[in-house]
């Protein structure tokens, strides 16, 4: 199936030092379409630079059929239809992937802790069965640190050996 490449950038100057309610709100819808989307098999990645000033921006391949649907899964984001994003289409074709991309969210960490979502505040679940309350909790090897950044978990922290008194 085509591949496609969006890119999107923030609208307004000021947007990562001084998000809006709605600004806010939309980022969240756009990242659930995405995950959505992933999670399905049409978006093969997606993601943003650090760079937090007009040269950032985020990009998003996924499959679709023709660019017309492109266009439309691209025109049909929430941050792209709220304003909030202005995004640009680009024909797009993946040389190279790694077998390891899927399985693996950090290569810093083991496949245990790969993958979290965080579906509340102050709670990471890493794989069934095994949890981080409060921003912390462990593996069978080690202890992980959640690194929150403007409330969203940004990446997880080596902090220690195994300790006890955490629950997994």
């Amino acid at each position: 199936m085509p591949q496609y490449l969006y890119r999107v950038r923030p609208t307004r100057v000021g947007f990562y030092e001084t998000p809006t309610p709605e600004e806010i709100h939309a980022v969240d819808e756009h990242f659930l379409y995405l995950k959505r989307w992933a999670e399905e098999g049409t978006v093969l990645l997606a993601g943003r630079t650090l760079s937090e000033d007009r040269a950032g921006f985020g990009i998003v391949i996924f499959e679709a059929s023709d660019e017309q649907e492109g266009r439309r899964f691209m025109q049909e984001d929430p941050a792209v239809r709220a304003g909030v994003f202005e995004a640009e289409l680009f024909p797009y074709h993946v040389a190279l992937r790694s077998s390891g991309a899927r399985r693996r969210a950090d290569p810093r960490f083991p496949e245990s802790v790969a993958g979290v979502v965080d579906p509340e505040p102050n709670l990471v679940v890493a794989r069934p069965g095994r949890r981080v309350v409060g921003g912390q909790g462990h593996d069978d090897r080690f202890s992980v640190r959640a690194v929150r950044r403007r409330g969203v978990i940004d990446r997880f922290e080596r902090v220690g050996a195994f300790k006890p008194t955490l629950r997994g």
